[in-house]
């Protein structure tokens, strides 16, 4: 990170080759991963709200049950009208963290080996690039603010009246990406204020003021609208909490909860996965290994991990002390994400990332304010008094941010191999097989639907879902069913259609089935979601009831060939 210089020459507008070079590179990289990626539920849910709302209003309503804005979705709906293919959307993703690692390397006022390793990281390379989610336009978003707001951007030579609103509009899109979004959006929005605050008013900068602060908040009221039409008890929202809050049922549960909820700091800062598993996503080094003690409910390993976190925390409260500006933001930023992540949501690892690019946006802005303050003339009398009193901080800063992106590096790079060698979902798989013997134009019956409806995604087909009583392909509300419920949903739907249906299930049909014959196509088994392994089945209406029973499920070598 570069100590401010005191030349005020303006910057040019020419893209340098280092900047052109390294999204290149990235683009490349990026462009193979997704290639060989195999999209999830979560990736898939989002396109075909998409791609099968009829309308903008329909889209809306489809989404009640989502607990995010809509402004991924608004994005894919008008790609969706162009090609049905999810591919798209894939390409689309990629371009836009492309676009982040622009902004940094052109704009922000690392070093040059911060803004390769930043661009290679965990989070920027493999979590927000080639998982294509909400959270990279979020990003995106979140990485253009910090380039309007500082020195370092292509309307820097212009007034700081010229940038404020766009940098007020970034804020108000960056809370409509997601939940997460709004998190980071209401503490940069601070920032922004208290910025605003210590300038001088006059009545035109009054009325931008108030033109820039009210589309801001109009920005998060209407994302507050959206995520409050999501009904908890109907959507199930809370059983992704209930992991944390039934750690224990007793008078110590909330220090276990914010135990933790603060060990979402270390996955975050050092989010370096258990590489030796298959199923290494959404896991951490340190978190992931066996056999160690367990001390006061907790085992070793949590404990060394929340005493990291406790150790990262400070060092950034001390790095960012002579300013405290950020440092306000950082705290209140942190404090609103660990608070969401307590009182609502655990989470993964993909949600806790925004821990991270939080504190990368403070270090960014407080930079950009240290280079504003060193063209001023009073600081540059006063420089040697006061560069001695924050260059320690400086430097801690560099230290910090160098040191945590390193380890980003490492586990962007280990994810990054593992998804090209593994499956990540059989979901592409498992279409490509009912393609290929032309069995996706036969009626397919699926259970779990939100397991199953991404092979829907892939097809554009859709499929039966016995839960729901419906044909459909995205999911809304999730029923559970025992397995003899399936079974029997599966008699009377064969029965029913009198002609062959295509089963696509989560577990095998242990017993036979009366009326209907079966025979096993396939297992397709995902190496890195195990919930998204899939049994294909052909039922088809049998000539006597009872007559008939299932195929044997395939052993682990039939398994590994599928």
């Amino acid at each position: 990170m570069k100590i401010a210089a005191f030349s005020k020459e303006r910057l040019s507008l020419r893209v340098p080759p280092f900047a052109i070079s390294l999204t290149a590179i990235f683009l490349a990289l990026g462009l193979i991963g997704i290639l060989h990626h195999e999209m999830w539920r979560d990736e898939l849910q989002a396109w075909m709200l998409a791609r099968d709302s009829a309308s903008v209003l329909d889209l809306f309503h489809n989404m009640r049950y989502e607990g995010h804005p809509a402004l991924w979705h608004l994005s894919l709906y008008g790609l969706a009208r162009i090609t049905p293919n999810p591919i798209a959307m894939q390409l689309f993703h990629l371009a836009i963290a492309a676009g982040s690692v622009f902004l940094v390397a052109q704009f922000s006022p690392f070093t040059r080996l911060q803004k390769g390793l930043l661009a290679f990281g965990y989070f920027n390379f493999y979590e927000y690039a080639i998982i294509s989610r909400s959270y990279g336009l979020g990003v995106f978003l979140t990485l253009l603010f910090c380039s309007l707001y500082g020195q370092q951007s292509w309307l820097a030579p212009r007034p700081w009246r010229t940038r404020f609103l766009p940098a007020c509009l970034a804020l108000a899109l960056l809370a409509n990406t997601s939940v997460y979004g709004l998190l980071l959006s209401l503490p940069l929005g601070l920032g922004l204020g208290l910025t605003l605050a210590q300038r001088r008013w006059s009545v035109a900068r009054g009325v931008r003021a108030g033109i820039g602060l009210s589309g801001l908040m109009t920005g998060w009221l209407l994302c507050y609208w959206q995520i409050g039409r999501l009904n908890l008890a109907d959507a199930n929202f809370q059983t992704a909490q209930s992991s944390a809050a039934s750690l224990a049922k007793s008078w110590f549960e909330p220090i276990q909860k914010l135990s933790e909820t603060g060990i979402k700091i270390w996955y975050s800062y050092v989010p370096i996965p258990a590489f030796w598993r298959d199923r290494f996503w959404n896991s951490n080094v340190l978190s992931a290994l066996d056999h160690l003690p367990v001390i006061g409910h907790r085992t070793l390993d949590d404990k060394v991990a929340i005493l990291l976190a406790l150790l990262l925390v400070g060092l950034v409260v001390r790095a960012l002390w002579h300013q405290p500006k950020w440092l306000l933001v950082y705290g209140a930023g942190t404090a609103t994400q660990l608070a969401f992540i307590y009182y609502f949501h655990i989470g993964s690892l993909r949600h806790h990332g925004h821990l991270f690019i939080l504190l990368v946006a403070c270090l960014w802005l407080a930079a950009a304010d240290r280079d504003r303050r060193a063209q001023a003339e009073s600081y540059r009398r006063n420089y040697e008094a006061q560069g001695r009193a924050e260059l320690a901080s400086y430097r801690l800063q560099k230290q910090l941010l160098s040191g945590l992106l390193v380890l980003h590096v490492i586990a962007g790079l280990l994810a990054y191999s593992a998804d090209l060698r593994l499956t990540f979902s059989a979901s592409r798989a498992t279409a490509h097989f009912l393609r290929s013997h032309s069995l996706d134009q036969q009626v397919l019956f699926g259970y779990r639907d939100f397991n199953v409806s991404t092979v829907s995604g892939y097809l554009n087909q859709p499929i039966y879902y016995p839960n729901l009583e419906r044909f459909g392909s995205f999911w809304t509300l999730h029923k559970s069913m025992e397995p003899e419920a399936v079974n029997q949903q599966v008699e009377a739907f064969v029965q029913q259609q009198q002609r062959p249906v295509v089963l696509l299930l989560t577990a095998p049909i242990e017993r036979p089935l009366a009326g209907v014959t079966l025979d096993l196509l396939g297992y397709f088994q995902s190496q890195i979601l195990k919930r998204e392994s899939f049994y294909v089945y052909l039922a088809q209406p049998a000539a006597h009831t009872g007559n008939a029973s299932p195929q044997p499920a395939p052993d682990e070598e039939e398994r590994a060939r599928s």
